[in-house]
């Protein structure tokens, strides 16, 4: 009699380890038995397996990345409002505002300034950059602000600088970029001021911008300044309605408070000075006086006589023509 022999239960094996495997039985049966994996393809697969994970790892860390980057550079590009952080000192009606008045610039400069903040260009013209240059320091904007001075000073012309200057004189004193440039104007001027006062556009200049370039040394005299003095004060005063009779004179006592009278030839004090009845006798004769104390000019007696009589004939205070005739006597 054939014994069989004794069979015995598989070992147990880490279920890494164990594959299963069709084998045939002692009565021919097909049965799944355990099967031991080499330890060669253990570590195919292991490997297999990292290697899967550190790219999918990769993956993840660059896909945040990207991700991180397109919010900062949209964040650039958007334009926010801060909230206050004090929730008490919000007004309420105004967080629910639709419409907002700018009051520091004029809408055409808040529109180019828009556009420059969305595309990062803007049209530079000498007649926006008073406006833009300002709002490029009050919003804090350099390129832009650089851009403006490099425009202005390359385009500078006497068609423009009468116009910029009128532009600028409510910025000037609240802007260094607004000062900075109407200096920059001035300088233009100085060397250029007969050309300008033959032009018309300096009549539209405001009486501060205009007695500021005034004040400037100029390339033009004395007397040619009071003739522009002259000439802006009635162009003033021909656009105005209901003007007072004395305008012109106030107008003129405050143009002409720093003009050099004693600069002036006495000729011309007394044929080109004194008949526009703008400037008081008794300021032209001082100055004869002190032309003819200082040697400065020699005055004729018919000087003298004329200016005497243009004095009688508009009942004048009474001067000592005497003391000043003889001052001129000792100096011919």
């Amino acid at each position: 009699m054939i014994r069989s022999a004794p069979r015995h239960p598989p070992p147990v094996l880490p279920s890494s380890a164990i594959s299963l495997a069709l084998v045939t039985g002692p009565d021919g049966v097909w049965a799944a038995a355990p099967k031991v994996l080499s330890r060669r393809m253990r570590g195919s697969n292991a490997g297999r397996v990292s290697s899967i994970k550190r790219k999918a790892f990769i993956h993840a860390f660059l896909s945040k990345e990207k991700e991180k980057e397109r919010r900062q550079s949209v964040a650039a590009t958007e334009v926010t409002l801060s909230m206050c952080a004090d929730a008490g000192k919000v007004d309420r009606a105004k967080l629910s505002q639709t419409e907002f008045n700018i009051i520091e610039f004029d809408s055409e400069t808040f529109m180019i300034l828009m556009e420059y903040l969305q595309s990062g260009s803007c049209p530079l013209t000498c007649e926006t950059i008073p406006g833009l240059i300002c709002a490029a320091e009050h919003y804090d904007l350099p390129e832009l602000l650089q851009a403006c001075f490099h425009h202005a000073k390359q385009h500078f012309r006497l068609s423009v600088v009468c116009s910029m200057l009128n532009m600028l004189e409510n910025y000037y004193w609240r802007y260094n970029s607004a000062s900075e440039l109407v200096n920059a104007i001035l300088q233009f001027i100085d060397s250029r001021a007969a050309q300008l006062f033959s032009r018309r556009e300096f009549l539209d200049l405001s009486e501060s911008m205009f007695q500021m370039i005034l004040g400037r040394d100029l390339n033009i005299s004395e007397v040619s300044k009071f003739q522009v003095m002259l000439q802006w004060a009635n162009y003033k005063i021909e656009m105005s309605t209901n003007v007072d009779p004395r305008e012109l004179e106030c107008i003129m006592n405050r143009l002409t408070r720093d003009l050099k009278l004693q600069k002036i030839p006495p000729q011309e004090l007394i044929r080109v000075i004194l008949p526009t009845k703008t400037i008081s006798n008794q300021r032209i004769l001082e100055t004869l006086l002190w032309q003819a104390d200082t040697g400065m000019y020699r005055i004729q007696q018919s000087h003298i006589e004329e200016c005497r009589a243009r004095t009688r004939a508009e009942n004048s205070e009474s001067l000592s023509w005497d003391i000043l005739e003889t001052k001129i006597c000792n100096t011919e």
